[in-house]
């Protein structure tokens, strides 16, 4: 017998979103989490343009599920609101941090970023090695197909070239939404330095803002975010992410080449 919890989640497919009247009653409608079978590229690329940020869950060994959420909330941040508090700020100034050269780097490794994700959340860590198999074959994705979609690993390093924070996130549009992330705690600070540099990064590259997914974590808050509701986020999201993007220059971030 299932429980009302399995009874909230309802499955979906290609079909739902290419259907005008299906699409517009899950906007519409209070139901945020849903499920598929199906990890094919394309559907997860048509999820993410109507706003969908999809997890996983492993059901059973050999079994797993994608998680499309259609959040009753979202947290955005819109560039004159990025901040980080005055610590933080004296603590870049500091030999501990300059002296550690930190760079952020935008395109790094999917399976390094992957695994410091893995061992940051490890045993909740919804970012499951199907799903890995998944970023990979998006990370080859040809925007040319239709769908102004990247995947964009992020990666703090410091000056030997380690790996110190980082998160998964991706571009639809002018809009950058974040997935998941991690930070080396032994690193003081290295996640909230990687979490401005890339506010930095996105807000000179020329993005329209940042979409922070569910706005429950107090970190996207300290950051400047405010929660907005889905209907309001989503004519904000569908007017961007229809906008050609053409990333300007940034020369403090240096794309990995190896």
């Amino acid at each position: 017998m299932e429980s009302e919890e399995q009874k909230s989640v309802e499955a979906i497919s290609l079909a739902d979103l290419l259907s005008e009247e299906r699409l517009r009653e899950i906007c519409e409608s209070e139901m945020d989490l849903y499920w598929t079978d199906d990890w094919s590229p394309e559907f997860y690329v048509s999820l993410a343009r109507h706003g969908f940020i999809s997890v996983a869950v492993e059901m059973m060994p050999g079994l797993d599920l994608l998680l499309p959420q259609m959040q009753p909330d979202y947290a955005v941040l819109d560039w004159p609101d990025l901040r980080v508090s005055r610590s933080m700020r004296r603590w870049m100034r500091k030999p501990e941090c300059v002296d550690a050269g930190y760079e952020l780097v935008v395109g790094f490794e999917t399976s390094a970023v992957h695994a410091g994700i893995a061992k940051h959340h490890a045993g909740d860590n919804w970012m499951s090695s199907r799903y890995l198999e998944l970023l990979e074959e998006l990370s080859r994705w040809d925007s040319n197909r239709g769908d102004d979609f990247e995947l964009m690993p992020i990666g703090l390093v410091n000056g030997a070239g380690e790996l110190a924070a980082g998160e998964m996130g991706y571009r639809y549009g002018r809009v950058y939404t974040s997935l998941t992330g991690f930070c080396d705690r032994e690193r003081t600070n290295t996640g909230t330095l990687q979490l401005f540099k890339l506010g930095e990064y996105l807000r000179d590259a020329g993005f329209a803002f940042w979409n922070l997914g569910q706005p429950f974590m107090q970190y996207k808050f300290d950051l400047g975010a405010v929660s907005v509701p889905r209907g309001q986020f989503l004519e904000k999201w569908n007017t961007h992410v229809s906008e050609p993007f053409d990333a300007r220059p940034i020369h403090a971030v240096h794309p990995r080449n190896d």
